[in-house]
Order: structure tokens, then C-alpha cells, then sequence
């Protein structure tokens, strides 16, 4: 009977061994993603947002550094940034704002035949987004409006918080660029 015992355990030994040899699979290498100071540094544009009155890049890519508690307190902003300048003193603003636990990661944009213009706003609901509806110009008030509606999807009580920032053509000399929102 221990024979037995001692047999049945030396080929159990041996099973446990056999696995073991037998489980050859590669090893897991975990590596970590980059930080948001590295995505910021270069951000590619996301497609085009289409509208009646031409195409514009989407650059929100360029708030990926940037806290969201910075965003929420934001909500109802809109923005033109026309120079590298401009778009340095946002990120210094979040940076002094005392709103987020580290520095914002800034990224950059070329300003040569383009300006930046965006909105930040809070809504309740599913899902929040961004539609351009277009860009007008007015010659009598020497204005150009980049007219933005906010669709969000009912049902639910997320507190969401959607920014945009879109690349357009400057305005002429002696325009000015507005930013028109729509919705809740």
C-alpha cells in the first residue's frame, strides 16, 4: 500500500514537473505608455470636421494635457488663438490656475495660415459632441463668426465636458474672429 502511495506521488512529481517544461510561452513585457507631455509635443490632427463653408482640422488633441477639473471650471469659454504666444498663455493659465495636480503638457501648432478657435462647454446627458455648422464673415462689423452647436445625447446624469479646437484660415485684416455656440 505505501508502494503504492509513494509511486502515485513520485508520478504526480512528475506531471507537475512535465507542465512546467511543457508551458514555454513567452514572456509578458509590460511597457509603459507615454505620458501626456510626450502626445501633446506633436499632436496629429483627428479628421476634418466638415461643414457647409469648407473643411476645418480638428486639434483638440492640443487639451490632452490638460486637467479636467481646468475644463469643467471653463465650461461656457470660447478662444481664438492667433499666435504660438496666445496658445502658450492658455497653458500658462491652467498651469497657475491651481485646478490641476501637475503642469499641463503643451503642445504646439505652425500659426503660418491658420488660427485656432475652440470652445469648452459642460453638459448632463450620454455623450456630448462638436459640430461645425460654418464659418460667415460679415463686412459691415468687420467680423468673422465660427458657429458651433453642441448636440448632447439625453438619458443619462454624466456631467460631461466637451471642448473643440479647430484650425480655420486667419480672418482679413482688420476682422476679428467670434465663436458662436449653440445648444444646452
Amino acid at each position: 500500500m505505501r508502494l503504492r502511495i509513494v509511486l502515485l506521488l513520485g508520478c504526480l512529481s512528475a506531471l507537475i514537473a512535465a507542465c512546467g517544461v511543457l508551458d514555454r510561452r513567452e514572456p509578458v513585457v509590460i511597457t509603459a505608455t507615454p505620458d501626456a507631455a510626450q502626445r501633446a509635443a506633436a499632436p496629429a490632427p483627428t479628421p476634418a470636421l466638415a461643414a457647409m463653408t469648407g473643411t476645418f482640422a480638428n486639434h483638440t488633441a492640443l487639451l490632452d494635457g490638460v486637467c479636467s477639473e481646468f475644463l469643467f471650471a471653463s465650461a461656457g469659454e470660447t478662444f481664438v488663438w492667433d499666435t504660438p504666444d496666445a496658445l502658450a498663455a492658455f497653458y500658462d493659465r491652467v498651469d497657475n490656475s491651481g485646478l490641476c495636480r501637475r503642469p499641463a503638457a503643451r503642445g504646439t501648432f505652425d500659426f503660418g495660415g491658420a488660427v485656432l478657435a475652440g470652445a469648452i462647454h459642460a453638459a448632463t446627458g450620454c455623450d456630448a459632441a462638436f459640430q461645425v455648422l460654418g464659418l460667415a464673415q460679415d463686412d459691415i462689423t468687420r467680423t468673422q463668426t465660427l458657429s458651433l452647436a453642441l448636440a448632447v445625447e439625453p438619458g443619462c446624469e454624466y456631467e460631461l465636458v466637451e471642448p473643440l479646437v479647430v484650425a480655420v484660415p486667419p480672418p482679413p485684416d482688420g476682422y476679428t474672429l467670434q465663436i458662436a455656440v449653440t445648444g444646452p
